[in-house]
């Protein structure tokens, strides 16, 4: 077979041309943002919250949240809860470590015993 010398040289077909492939939809959700002209400045990200006062959602007040507030009867009951629950966390995992040490004791002490008297 001998080489080409280039596209110039090839050819002409009879042949209609191809056409390229049928535009097939892509799966998945469609693209809601519009796309900016050279000029625009792009869109914000965020709102900022300078100069918004944060409200109680019991009394309306500004001066404190739902957590201070007077009129919540469970405001002082979850004071310094995750001191407790780390507590009860870090008892639990020290319960299980015991617990765990203490069987593989016992599985040694039950095959050494079995070793002696077969």
């Amino acid at each position: 077979m001998q080489p080409v010398e280039g596209q110039e040289s090839w050819p002409v077909s009879d042949m209609l041309r191809p056409h390229p492939p049928p535009y097939v939809r892509k799966p998945g959700r469609k693209k809601t943002k519009r796309t900016r002209e050279v000029g625009e400045k792009p869109a914000g990200t965020k709102l900022n919250k300078v100069g918004v006062q944060m409200r109680c959602s019991l009394c309306r007040k500004t001066t404190h949240n739902i957590r201070k507030c007077p009129y919540n009867k469970e405001a002082g009951k979850r004071k310094n809860v995750h001191i407790k629950r780390d507590a009860a966390k870090k008892r639990k995992q020290s319960e299980a470590a015991t617990v765990a040490e203490g069987s593989s004791v016992r599985k040694f002490h039950i095959a050494f015993l079995f070793f002696l008297f077969c």
